[in-house]
This record gives C-alpha cells, structure tokens and sequence, in this order.
C-alpha cells in the first residue's frame, strides 16, 4: 500500500499492427458492409471480424432467425487445409439432453469425412471471385428426420466431392437427443475469407 507523497509509476502499454495496403482495405470493406471476416496470420493466428447481428440468415434455406440462435466457435486452427470456423445452433437442446462428448465425436468425425475428401491443393477459383477459398455449412436435425441432413457450400459446390461426403456423413452414428437439436456446422476450405452466413 503507497503512502501519500511515494512517487506514482503509470504504466502504458502499446500495440503497433502493421497492415498490409490490401489487408486494410479488405477490413474497411468488411467493416463499412458490415461482413464477418477471418484473415490468416502467421503462427496459426487469425484476425476475426464479428458483427453481432438480432438476426441470422440461415445459408440453407434463406429463412432467417431472430434471437434465438446461439454461435459456439472452435479451438484455435490446426494446420489442415480444412478449418471448423463455428457451430450455430438453431434449435438448442435443454442442458442435458444430448452428451457433449458425443456430440463432440460427432462434429470430428464429419470434420474428417470432409478432409479426407478434399484435395489439399485449393481449386480454382469459380468465375468472378479472386480467391480459391470456400465454405461448406452441414446442417443436422436431431433425433434424425425426413431431411435431417443438408449441406451447400459457398461461393460454388463446384469441385466439393458432396456425392462422398454427404452419404458418409449420413452414415455416421448420431449423438442419441433427448429433444430437438438442429445446428450447422461452418467448415473453411483453403483459407477461405469471405463472409459467414450471408450467402442465403
């Protein structure tokens, strides 16, 4: 404890960041549209741009949903060409109705199904866009249903080896749900930059 007349030490601390010209300008882009970005850094780091929205629009079927979706991201990025960016739960199940660790297994089995029917080396990418990178959305309904399983990807399907993926995945083994949980899970292919949940 300081006594009056000691001398004060105020310490400041500084942070310098560099960017790069297109950097910048993909953040003020991003910022003055009001987009989400992740732009990769060295060191397996990232710079995420959020934006707290009253309103999710569902990339699947365009419906959109008001404050009551919930988004959960995932551990810090591995060195795969295939990211799990976030998890957004429609429907949430009350605590205890389906087990986290299941539900975890579950999650990484279908990270694995896409990484492992995905090249390594990006495609090219669709006409109009300068970047190679994209987005796969899998959206699950459980208990399983009529159309339980969706699944679309960003900018294009095209080069997505879905006639794989999508049978291996329905053929997974889901988390036992004591009721209704719906949720999609973002997955970015080679570094993709763009936008999350705005395609719809």
């Amino acid at each position: 404890m300081s006594n009056p007349g000691d001398p004060t030490v105020l310490v400041f601390l500084y942070v310098i960041v560099v960017l790069h010209t297109r950097t910048w300008e993909t953040i003020r882009n991003a910022i003055q549209n009001t987009q989400d970005i992740t732009i990769p850094l060295a060191d397996d780091m990232r710079f995420i741009l959020k934006f707290v929205r009253n309103t999710y629009h569902n990339p699947i079927d365009g419906s959109e949903h008001k404050a009551q979706w919930r988004t959960y991201l995932p551990k810090p990025p591995s060195n795969s060409h295939i990211q799990q960016e976030e998890i957004v739960f429609l429907v949430d199940p009350p605590s205890g109705t389906i087990s986290v660790q299941e539900m975890s297994g579950f999650v990484k089995e279908i990270l694995k199904i896409i990484e492992q029917n995905t090249p390594v080396d990006p495609l090219r990418p669709p006409p109009g866009f300068s970047h190679p990178g994209r987005q796969i959305v899998v959206e699950i309904d459980l208990p399983k249903r009529e159309g339980w399983l969706k699944m679309t990807a960003y900018p294009s399907m095209d080069g997505i080896n879905s006639k794989v993926i999508f049978p291996q995945i329905a053929a997974l083994r889901a988390p036992e749900a004591g009721s209704r949980c719906k949720f999609q899970i973002f997955f970015d292919l080679w570094g993709y930059q763009g936008p999350a949940a705005q395609f719809s």
